[in-house]
């Protein structure tokens, strides 16, 4: 049943509704998990990848006390797309009805397609006020860099000096205060600057931005979180959607070279788990990075082993599950801990997976167990209807391609809910929720029709091939109009 409706929902999306996109995802994750769980975990445990100790098993599906909390998780975030603005809602006092126009290939095309790719009416446009709004924007990504820049040099003041040089994992010399009072802003603030620096035409902005994202990584990973494996997968997933996306007009065509470079960075991923698990028992560091990176290179095992440990530290949330719904946390001490202001929280130590106090239980579970069904379906669905509107609010403003970084909260809260307790998920989530509001503030009131008209399946913004900007709706490659109808009035804004 919550296979069937998944389904249903991710139809619904494709077909225009793509607010949805991080509900989907978010409930897709809960639901593999739930289904998988079990299999990957009974192939990968013995690979020393998670901290859950190999000996402790998990029952199958049909006796698993896990898959219940992991579907009911899933049904309530597939639900939450229905709730989320459709191809036929507006806002503000603009009507939804949009003009047709005829494009140069003799097809009917509404004004407001256009507009999904940034184009709005250029009544009052020209090319001084268009340079001038694109300097405007270029200057704002740069102060979002420069942002980052502040929160990796707090960061760093955090970690202190044994970031260079680091003999035992988690053995911070630096202010521990300062560190986490920028922990996990400072990581959302880096995985939005790498989507800047991904989908931006300025190449200042692009450069600053991905180096930026560049030294978050490498730092990160040199003192062995798992949190750094975060930034290949996500900029491979973006490479990958750009070179299997429908080129314009809907025709199909499939770049080798993204594929490849998608493939590759996949592949950095996996070894950079290896290199995570390298470090943790090996002396560490920024200035230790090459040699993690040998070690992990001239193992016998190749990427097979990563590859299984990656799968194992993953998977490992099915077992805590089960044994998170044994352990009947109060759910006064969930609540307590949705207060996102620091000092609030309740003692880690109740939400331990006892005798192993170093395996967190997960969210997921517990919260199942002190709420059931209802409770479930409503908290997550909650919880993937944030960053689904969102997603909706930079959409309708002139941050369109800034709004798949909801996508990439959507993954960040569904890894959090199985892996850790509950704290984590509540804390981002409030980081969510002020973004969201945020959104809506300055984003434009237009008809939702003017954005969600196209398929999410549909390709980012292409490039001029010849400047490298965005091309104008209804113009070819070299500037000459496709349709005089289309080129006059439609104008291009991309992040």
């Amino acid at each position: 049943m919550t296979s069937g409706f998944g389904l249903v929902t991710i139809v619904c999306v494709a077909r225009g509704r793509s607010a949805g996109l991080p509900s989907v995802v978010l409930g897709t994750l809960f639901w593999v998990v739930g289904v998988f769980g079990h299999p990957l975990w009974q192939w990968s445990r013995f690979s020393e990848g998670a901290g859950l100790p190999a000996f402790i098993s998990s029952e199958a599906m049909a006796q698993s006390a896990a898959v219940p909390a992991f579907l009911f998780a899933s049904i309530g975030a597939f639900a939450s797309v229905y709730l989320l603005p459709g191809p036929n809602m507006t806002m503000g006092s603009e009507g939804a009805q949009s003009d047709s126009v005829r494009t140069g290939g003799g097809k009917r095309r509404s004004a407001s397609a256009g507009a999904f790719r940034g184009a709005t009416t250029s009544g009052a446009g020209s090319a001084g006020e268009r340079a001038l709004e694109r300097r405007t924007r270029d200057s704002h990504l740069l102060a979002v860099v420069g942002f980052s820049l502040l929160l990796y040099s707090l960061w760093c003041i955090g970690e202190g000096p044994s970031l260079l040089r680091r003999e035992i994992y988690l053995a911070t010399d630096g202010n521990e205060f300062v560190l986490r009072l920028t922990w996990p802003a400072s990581l959302i603030v880096a995985l939005v600057v790498l989507v800047v620096g991904y989908v931006s035409t300025s190449m200042t902005v692009r450069v600053a931005a991905l180096g930026m994202s560049l030294i978050w990584y490498l730092s990160l990973l040199s003192v062995g979180t798992r949190m750094s494996c975060t930034f290949p997968l996500i900029l491979g997933v973006l490479v990958l959607y750009r070179a299997l996306a429908p080129a314009r007009y809907g025709l199909s065509r499939i770049r080798p070279g993204g594929v490849l470079g998608a493939a590759l960075l996949l592949v950095l991923a996996v070894a950079s788990f290896g290199v995570i698990l390298t470090a943790r028992v090996n002396p560490h560091g920024l200035l230790n990075l090459t040699s993690l990176f040998t070690e992990v290179a001239q193992s016998q095992d190749g990427l097979s082993e990563p590859l299984k440990q990656l799968v194992s530290s993953i998977a490992a949330s099915y077992p805590i599950v089960e044994q998170s719904m044994n352990m009947h946390v109060d759910s006064s001490i969930l609540f307590g801990n949705a207060n996102p202001l620091p000092g609030t929280a309740n003692p880690a130590d109740l939400e331990r997976l006892w005798p192993y106090e170093w395996v967190p239980l997960a969210f997921v579970g517990t919260w199942y167990a002190a709420t059931g069904p209802i409770g479930q379906i409503a908290l997550f669905g909650l919880m993937a209807w944030i960053p689904g509107q969102l997603f909706a609010n930079l959409k309708r403003g002139r941050w369109g391609s800034a709004a798949y970084m909801a996508v990439g909260f959507a993954i960040l809260l569904g890894i959090l809910s199985i892996q850790y307790s509950s704290r984590m998920p509540w804390r981002i989530l409030s980081v969510v929720v002020v973004l969201m509001v945020i959104a809506y503030l300055v984003r434009e009131h237009r008809p939702a029709a003017t954005w969600e008209t196209r398929s999410f399946l549909r390709p980012l913004p292409s490039r001029n091939s010849w400047t490298g900007s965005p091309s104008p709706v209804g113009y070819n490659h070299r500037g000459h109009s496709g349709s005089a109808g289309v080129g006059a009035q439609l104008r291009t804004h991309d992040i």
